[in-house]
């Protein structure tokens, strides 16, 4: 079935219109539809009867289920998850209640439907900005545009605002006047000229760097402001004092479970614990942990202890999981692009701590561009040292606790996106729990306590080899 949808522009509030078409090959169905904080509500009651598609509420679980072609999607008030076909996905704005209706951000659904294909197409000389997000980051603020077509964007700082021009875009003055500011950002103005649009932003004090990335989304303008760091003293280039580890998952997120029901979040803190023991006795090095206890810590907030506790390094602690129970080994990563589809499933395991999390950030929409956008302001300066920090943790893993040595590799984990554009950071796989002789290891303290010596040792060897060669660099 070729599907078309034709939404116009309603404004910047909540209001409705009969001039919304869902439109197939044989018929078009007009449809309320409203136009709020960039996305297009529909009711599903109208997208019910458009798609010819089944509509059942349990109002004792206030659970609804749209069924058609064999297909079955749920979805539950205000609750960003939503149920195709038995798989769970993450919509960034929940569907929401409004005088009895349950109302779906379309434009953000349609890409999830299994029973019909369509695409959003906009009245000619309507707006084709449909958006602005602005997040604050812990190591700058991201502002993502999104758009109904690809737009050329320019930038220019000037005078403390940031000037954001899209050429032959079109925008509702009204609505991005009415952004709240966050971050770095103070004031959002909006300007629609003949040929283009405008979104200027007045910043902070300080800021003085942008870049505007390209995105894997064509339809997405996105823009990170940072400020320039100051130039570290001579004393502080050298000096790594300040280490943290973090124990992975907790509370109410168990992390991996073994055969016999040890639990991947109890075995990291254990370690942890032993760690930060080692590295302020041994080296006389400030430890800051992300959890000190069995408490569940999110994962952005995770990134925002590292880099408000003054972090120079960052070392999250895991345990490995996987459906063979013979895969043995231990493993280290630093964040990049995942290069093998092992790296892959373990970033997907270990990034599954969101679906804990009260509030989500857009981590399908937006995170993906960040992950990009920190790995690019990584490479002149920490994805370098990560690697290294993995390098020498990774040896001594292997020689200490005489496990597989599975190597350095490199995949995206969602709590190194805020750590790794302010210091090296690095996840380590401490062992298989679901491997019945590593869960074995894991569970005793003599394992542990050779894990916890073998991480300590692989972060002063990194500590002692880069201090070095910075003080040569700095005696030339």
């Amino acid at each position: 079935m070729s599907l078309i949808v034709c939404l116009f522009v309603l404004g910047s509030h909540m209001s409705f219109a009969s001039d919304a078409l869902w439109v197939t090959a044989d018929t078009s169905y007009h449809l309320r539809a409203s136009e709020l904080g960039g996305h297009i509500w529909v009711p599903l009651s109208e997208l019910s009867r458009a798609w010819e598609a089944g509509l059942e509420w349990d109002f004792a679980t206030m659970r609804v289920t749209l069924t058609s072609d064999g297909h079955r999607m749920e979805f539950v008030p205000e609750d960003p998850f939503f149920v195709v076909d038995g798989r769970i996905h993450h919509l960034p704005v929940p569907p929401r209640m409004l005088k009895g209706e349950l109302y779906l951000p379309l434009d953000l659904l349609l890409p999830y439907v299994p029973f019909v294909r369509g695409k959003l197409k906009w009245k000619k000389g309507e707006v084709n900005i449909l958006g602005v997000s602005i997040e604050e980051r812990a190591n700058g603020t991201l502002i993502v545009v999104r758009t109904l077509e690809p737009l050329r964007a320019e930038a220019a700082l000037a005078s403390g605002w940031l000037h954001l021009t899209l050429y032959r875009g079109r925008l509702d003055t009204t609505a991005m006047g009415s952004l709240r500011p966050k971050g770095a950002v103070r004031e959002v103005r909006a300007y629609q000229y003949s040929h283009s649009a405008q979104i200027s932003f007045r910043l902070k004090p300080g800021v003085s760097e942008y870049r505007i990335y390209p995105s894997p989304d064509p339809k997405k303008v996105v823009v990170l402001l940072w400020r320039r760091p100051k130039k570290p003293r001579k004393q502080e280039m050298w000096a790594y004092r300040t280490v943290v580890i973090d124990p992975g998952h907790g509370g109410r997120d168990e992390g991996a479970v073994g055969p016999t029901g040890l639990k991947e979040k109890d075995v990291v803190l254990d370690i942890a614990l032993r760690l930060a023991k080692l590295l302020r006795e041994e080296l006389g090095m400030q430890v800051v942990l992300t959890r000190t206890e069995d408490v569940f810590v999110p994962l952005q907030e995770r990134a925002r202890i590292a880099v408000n506790g003054g972090g120079q390094l960052f070392v999250s602690l895991h345990c490995n999981s996987s459906k063979n129970p013979k895969v043995a080994g231990v493993e280290t990563y630093f964040l990049s692009d995942a290069k093998t589809e092992d790296a892959r499933e373990v970033a997907k395991r270990e990034n599954a701590s969101l679906r804990f999390e009260e509030v989500i950030p857009s981590l399908k929409e937006d995170n993906f561009t960040l992950k990009d956008i920190l790995t690019d302001m990584l490479s002149d300066q920490f994805l370098k040292e990560s690697q290294k920090l993995a390098a020498c943790i990774q040896e001594e893993l292997v020689r200490g606790l005489g496990l597989e040595d599975r190597g350095v590799k490199q995949a995206g984990f969602y709590v190194m996106l805020g750590t790794e554009a302010a210091m090296p950071s690095v996840l380590v796989e401490l062992g298989f729990i679901s491997n019945r002789r590593e869960e074995r290891l894991l569970k005793t303290s003599a394992f542990r306590r050779r894990a916890a010596l073998a991480l300590f040792r692989g972060i002063r060897n990194f500590k002692e080899q880069q201090e070095r060669a910075i003080a040569l660099q700095g005696g030339r």
